[in-house]
């Protein structure tokens, strides 16, 4: 079964997004995009070869969050 590239699913979505040169967290995937598991997603574009990178963070309360975002290519 081949996995069809389409523009209106969800990891397609992320992938446009990361894409774009933003960010992306769980409760940004969820209110933008639907999306209830970007970890998941992430996963899957990692395994296509995109570069992404994982900062954990914390919100007010102490919960820690991964934010996500394509590799950047500059040499730092």
């Amino acid at each position: 079964m081949t996995k069809i590239k389409d523009a209106n699913t969800k990891i397609a979505k992320v992938r446009a997004h990361l894409l774009s040169g933003r960010s992306l967290t769980q409760l940004e995937a969820l209110g933008l995009y639907g999306a209830f598991r970007l970890a998941a997603r992430v996963h899957e574009l990692k395994a296509e070869g995109m570069k992404i990178d994982t900062l954990m963070k914390e919100d007010p309360n102490g919960n820690p969050y991964a934010e996500y975002r394509l590799r950047s290519a500059k040499v730092r």
